[in-house]
């Protein structure tokens, strides 16, 4: 967590309870999570560091972002989505679809969702107006 966070003067509580609660589900679930080959609960590397540090500086680029009240259609959002998807796509591409299909726990709504109902407007309208440039 202390790696995760280095840097930040100041951090949201809610994604900070998130990356605790994920943390704690990961310890829990390790041994039936690490039987599957290629899966990202194997990596204990610096590699994994490296995208854990990456998402969460994303969470935090979001959170202002929208308490910037930034455009969901500005070039600012726009490189900010490219971004997410970039690292989005970083992740999937090291774990394996059989992992990817069986994650049904994903499926429920968290309780500990690190964003709040305008995050996630924000994001869905900056997702949609790249689509849009992307027809």
């Amino acid at each position: 967590m202390e790696t995760i966070i280095s840097g930040y003067e100041k951090i949201d509580a809610k994604l900070f309870c998130f990356i605790i609660h994920s943390i704690l589900f990961e310890e829990e679930n390790l041994n039936e999570y690490s039987q599957v080959k290629d899966s990202i609960h194997n990596f204990r590397s610096e590699e994994r560091v490296v995208l854990d540090k990456g998402y969460f500086s994303l969470f935090m680029a979001l959170k202002k972002l929208v308490a910037n009240e930034t455009n969901p259609e500005s070039d600012e959002a726009l490189r900010f989505i490219k971004q997410l998807v970039a690292l989005s796509n970083q992740t999937l591409s090291k774990i394996e679809t059989a992992e990817i299909n069986s994650m049904d726990q994903y499926d429920e709504p968290n309780i500990l969702n690190p964003f709040t109902g305008e995050e996630r407007t924000f994001l869905k309208n900056a997702f949609a107006y790249m689509s849009k440039l992307q027809e």
